[in-house]
């Protein structure tokens, strides 16, 4: 029983697959792309087989995102030199597990109750 269910289950996600890369293929526009993939994937799960997924596969891939883009931007003129030792020598602590002393990003979560009300009940008048 399970194993008909995962097989029904990957043949859904590859018909999702093919019809995501149909409708990416010519996309040119960042801001659509970011909501074409959302809609695609905030339903998935992030790690299905090897782990108990508790996050979408959107929120995975925006934080991924989001965690390359600081890095690019921390390392950003040795990456446009062709210089990658700084990013080698970063990987390999991270993968041995060192600690890292570089300043290369800082990941801030928050939640502030009531910000939607108070963002769209400010007045504009006469700004």
């Amino acid at each position: 029983m399970i194993d008909d269910e995962q097989k029904s289950v990957e043949k859904e996600y590859e018909k999702l697959w093919k019809e995501f890369k149909e409708i990416i293929k010519d996309e040119k526009d960042h801001e659509r792309i970011y909501y074409i993939l959302k809609e695609f994937t905030q339903n998935i799960p992030s790690a299905y087989y090897y782990s108990r997924p508790d996050i979408s596969l959107f929120s995975h891939l925006s934080t991924t995102a989001a965690i390359a883009s600081c890095i690019y931007r921390q390392y950003e003129d040795e990456i446009i030199n062709g210089d990658s030792r700084a990013i080698d020598s970063l990987l390999t602590r991270l993968r041995n597990k060192q600690t890292i002393n570089d300043e290369v990003f800082c990941l801030l979560k928050g939640d502030i109750s009531g910000i939607q009300d108070f963002i769209f009940n400010i007045d504009m008048e006469g700004l």
